[in-house]
């Protein structure tokens, strides 16, 4: 089971913390979370621009607000209904070592230990690995930065890369 993810972080910096994750299995089951518990010295004025203000429920999803060990605990009981999984992020650098991290470092075994892009994929298409992924699949999102919003455009450029 393919699992397209984004994260929102306090910013590019060493020992960053997860504000936000958003998960959507490629059957459409959804996973998002707010972490109560990032560390609000960290955060970057981009991210005080750009992330915070866009936080918030999704419609027909339902929003957990927990520390890190309470998420970390849901996600896992989320993976658990899967019987393989890979993550496919869209440039998933940060993203792919703060979900390890999230998972105690700890991967279960039905999860692929190897985290899958969709810039590489652009790539080996011979398309621009930086082009507008809204443009590319003619979504526009409502909110930009927004963990969950942003899982179900890596999806779509997924589906459409592949198709």
């Amino acid at each position: 089971m393919k699992i397209f993810f984004d994260t929102e972080f306090t910013g590019l910096h060493q020992n960053t913390t997860l504000i936000s994750l958003g998960c959507i299995s490629e059957c459409g089951m959804p996973f998002y979370a707010e972490f109560v518990d990032y560390d609000k010295n960290q955060v970057t004025p981009w991210v005080k621009e750009n992330v915070l203000p866009n936080l918030g429920p999704v419609e027909g999803v339902n929003r957990l607000l927990d520390n890190s060990i309470g998420i970390g605990l849901h996600f896992m009981e989320y993976l658990e209904q899967f019987l393989n999984v890979e993550f496919w992020g869209d440039v998933c650098a940060y993203d792919w070592v703060l979900l390890r991290q999230l998972l105690r470092n700890q991967l279960p075994p039905f999860v692929c230990y190897i985290p899958f892009d969709i810039a590489t994929l652009f790539a080996v298409k011979h398309i621009n690995p930086d082009i507008s992924r809204e443009a590319y699949c003619g979504i526009e999102l409502k909110r930009k930065h927004h963990a969950f919003d942003e899982a179900k455009l890596i999806k779509a450029c997924h589906e459409k890369l592949v198709s």
